[in-house]
């Protein structure tokens, strides 16, 4: 996924990536319904499980499973969105992280 690219592109200004990827994977899962369904989550934390991308990783697939999610075109249309906007960032953060490569050592 794009965003686990980008998180380790954070390397190349912060040298340890450890916290922010450990932060990632709870943000990831938390928002992609697999620890607590999407549809418990009240108010604010609904409209913003809707506007992320994570519930396509869980929740998306799941309700095509069984049945709750019928009309797939818009849930893929919304994904490659997604993905497209994320590649977009993931070439601007490249494009200036490989400037800043340090080699060290003899």
């Amino acid at each position: 996924m794009q965003l686990a690219l980008l998180i380790s592109l954070i390397g190349f200004w912060t040298m340890e990536t450890g916290a922010i990827s450990l932060l990632y994977r709870l943000v990831s899962q938390f928002f992609a319904g697999t620890m607590v369904p999407l549809a418990f989550f009240p108010g604010f934390l609904g409209v913003l499980a809707d506007m992320l991308p994570f519930k396509y990783l869980g929740y998306v697939p799941a309700a095509i499973y069984v049945g709750h999610i019928s009309d797939v075109a818009g849930p893929v249309l919304v994904e490659v969105a997604w993905i497209a906007a994320l590649s977009g960032l993931l070439a601007l953060t490249w494009s200036r992280a490989h400037r800043r490569v340090v080699i060290q050592g003899g």
